[in-house]
């Protein structure tokens, strides 16, 4: 076929409803990192470290929860369907990141006891998370390059691939403490253009109704930690 300079912006990658869905996914914790490790601690009140202590546990539970998920049931589904794939480096990487998870989560636990504690924060907890999104990112990277979409395509129906996804979803659903919050922070811890094609696989009362307005007080105080929500230079007018 060979390259072509007349794609069009409507034109897109054929749509594999699992591997995008993980994809969104991964896309959310690596943004969320990047939140994360790049903190100023400009604002060095106790209310704004309260926000960033409870901003952070849920960007990294979402990586915890994910990960929990493709142990419990997305890496056994793997290996039960292609017995000769080999997920030990990621299953160890995974054992990695939970034990870096854990050190983490007892910095977060250690600074919420005493929030004017900023030779914690900026010089063990910050460094603590640029190592963790280093070894995140280097996870990610290695599950991406293997379970692609090559790869399901050559071993999965669209139809099994939709049941798998469906599956990854609802977890990560169940796995939510606080869906009003946390649902809106995967959203807004996409790009818009990703965020735009993850819209369109929502059902109107969810993208146009609770998010915008009736979800919108619980997760207000956490938008200035969002990756990309356009309520952050745009104070949102409601009516309700």
């Amino acid at each position: 076929m060979g390259n072509s300079n007349s794609a069009t912006p409507t034109e897109e990658k054929p749509y594999h409803p699992l591997v995008n869905g993980m994809g969104m996914v991964h896309t959310a914790v690596q943004n969320n990192f990047e939140t994360l490790k790049n903190y100023k601690d400009e604002d060095t009140s106790a209310a704004k470290r309260k926000l960033f202590c409870e901003f952070s546990r849920m960007a990294l539970n979402m990586l915890l929860n994910h990960a929990a998920a493709e142990d419990s049931y997305f890496f056994p589904t793997l290996k039960q369907k292609v017995p000769e794939l080999d997920l030990s480096l990621m299953e160890k990487q995974h054992s990695n990141l939970e034990s870096q998870l854990q050190k983490v989560y007892a910095l977060y636990d250690e600074l919420e006891k005493d929030l004017s504690n900023t030779s914690l924060l900026r010089d063990k907890l910050i460094p603590a998370l640029g190592e963790l999104y280093d070894a995140t990112i280097e996870h990610l990277n290695a599950e991406d390059a293997i379970l692609n979409a090559e790869f399901f395509d050559a071993h999965f129906t669209v139809e099994e691939q939709k049941a798998m996804g469906k599956v990854m979803s609802n977890k990560g659903k169940q796995d939510m403490k606080n869906s009003s919050i946390e649902f809106p922070l995967m959203v807004y811890s996409l790009d818009a253009e990703t965020r735009e094609r993850f819209f369109r696989l929502l059902p109107w009362i969810l993208k146009g109704f609770l998010i915008p307005y009736v979800w919108y007080k619980s997760y207000e105080p956490y938008i200035p930690f969002f990756y990309d929500c356009p309520f952050k230079t745009e104070q949102k007018q409601s009516n309700l």
